[in-house]
Parts: structure tokens; sequence; C-alpha cells
């Protein structure tokens, strides 16, 4: 049997707690040492270690996750969250460790083989994001969603058919790129000298990407997947920070992939990650 669970955000974001394995019954060593290498060559280690893994309410037996014994630079201790959990394709997963969702499906504990995110940016508000499990919520999207094939099953990558700025002749992307949905990316990240250009023609700084927090009459930005057009509005890529306001598009070389769809596009197109079908697909948020 199986059924829909969601897991709140502020479930996501108690700080500071660690494992302990003394203290379960349930725990498995496994002692295998591990390293995942970060893009600016500092290196986190650790061990693998075996246990049950709760998630809403829903007991995942026989997890093989890491415990980081050596974790570099400030994240784990500057920001709220306690790790990582990663809903990408095996493929990626370091010692080719089953993702914790995947197993949530292999042992019958969510009925469909999808999740899916509601990204809520408003600080403001009360409701934060919801990461749905085991398929999705009319709730927090209007209309149908619109899907594309995954092209590379490992981060959910897909084809990106271009993007344009509303008043601007040129088009990025042009010809189609390879591109990511990812929520672990605040901002949308593509190649920095179109970037660049992106930035000026939506009134912001080239390279710092500052841009006048009360600005009015901003371009629309138009991102195509799949023959769809997904609008991102100022109201959305308009980021203030202690305030400062800046685009939500950034440069950076991303190797083999060219774009990151990040919380700046996912915040406004709830989206679902298909395993069975192997496909991601789009609705505008509620």
């Amino acid at each position: 049997m199986g059924a829909l669970f969601k897991l709140h955000k502020h479930c996501l974001q108690k700080k500071h707690n660690q494992y302990d394995s003394s203290s379960s019954k349930t725990y498995v060593s496994n002692g295998k040492s591990f390293e995942i290498e970060y893009g600016d060559g500092s290196t986190l280690t650790g061990i693998l270690s075996e246990d049950t893994v709760s998630l809403a309410g829903l007991d995942v037996t026989s997890q093989t996750f890491a415990e980081a014994t050596k974790e570099p630079g400030s994240d784990f201790t500057s920001e709220d969250f306690d790790g990582i959990l990663g809903m990408g394709y095996k493929a990626i997963a370091v010692d080719k460790v089953t993702p914790v969702f995947n197993n949530l499906y292999e042992q019958g504990l969510v009925s469909e083989n999808k999740f899916s995110f509601y990204l809520n940016r408003d600080e403001s508000s009360s409701k934060g994001g919801e990461l749905i499990l085991g398929g999705t919520d009319s709730s927090y999207y209007t209309g149908e969603f619109s899907y594309v094939d995954v092209t590379t099953q490992g981060y959910w990558q897909f084809k990106m058919d271009s993007l344009k700025v509303s008043g601007d002749d040129t088009t990025f992307c042009d010809g189609g790129c390879k591109a990511i949905a990812d929520t672990g990316t605040s901002l949308i990240v593509g190649p920095t000298s179109e970037v660049k250009k992106i930035n000026k023609a939506i009134g912001a700084d080239e390279t710092t990407g500052e841009i006048k927090c009360k600005a009015t009459d901003l371009p629309t930005v138009t991102i195509t997947i799949n023959d769809k057009e997904f609008k991102i509005e100022s109201s959305d890529y308009i980021l203030e920070q202690e305030g400062t306001c800046f685009s939500g598009f950034e440069g950076g070389d991303l190797g083999d992939i060219d774009w990151i769809l990040g919380d700046v596009f996912l915040g406004v197109y709830y989206t679902v990650f298909d395993f069975s079908e192997n496909r991601v697909g789009f609705a505008t948020a509620a």
C-alpha cells in the first residue's frame, strides 16, 4: 500500500541536530569512507552508515547514508539545515548509494514514483514550501502540467529551447541548451557571457547584478521548454538582501550543464519530478 505524504519546509530546518549511532537500536555499521569534492576544490569526508530514516511519518528501513566527519567551509554551521537529502538519480549518488526517495517507492511507502515541490518565496508568509512525496498537490498550482523528457539521468536534466528578454533582439540558449531544475540553487544560473547581457537588458549591473529595488516597467524574461513559454516577471527576478536588490540571474561555469533553473524559476512554477516517466513537469504555482 502507498499514499501521498508531505514534508513541510520547516521540518527541514531544525538547527544543528546531529546523528548519534550509539543511540539507535537499528543502526548497522558500514564503515566505508566517502568524500565529496566541491566546485571550489574543498572536500567533505566521512563514513557510510545504515539505519532507519524517517520522513513525514514514513520509515525507510536499511537506508545507507553518509555521516560527515570533516566539513569544509561554514555552510553547516552558519545555515539552518543539518544535512543534504539528495533527490537526483542514483547514477550521481556517491558510491552509488540508493537515494532515500527511491527506497521509499521500492519499499511501498508511496504509491507513485514521483515527487514535487511547492516553493513559497514570500518570507513574510506563515506558510513555507512543501516537498510532496509520491505525487502532487493540486492546491499549489493552476492549469495543467507541461512536461519535458529527462535527457540525462543524473541531475534532472532536459533540453531548454531558448531564453529571451522582452524588448531585446538577442536569443539566449539559441538553438537549445542543456538545463537542470534544481531546488538547491537559489537563482537562475547560466553562462557568464550570456548572463551579463541578460542583466544589462533588464537594467541590472552586468557584473554585480545590482538593480534598483523599486524599478518599474522592467522587461519580462521568457524561458521556452518543449515549445512552452514560461514567463518570469521583474517581481520574480528582483531579489532584496539587507536593503540592496540584485538580479535573480547569475553567471557561472557549470561544466556539462548550460543552465540551472533554481528557485527564482521554481518559485513561479510548481515542479514535479517523475521517475516513472523520466520527465519533469511545470505548472503555474498558485
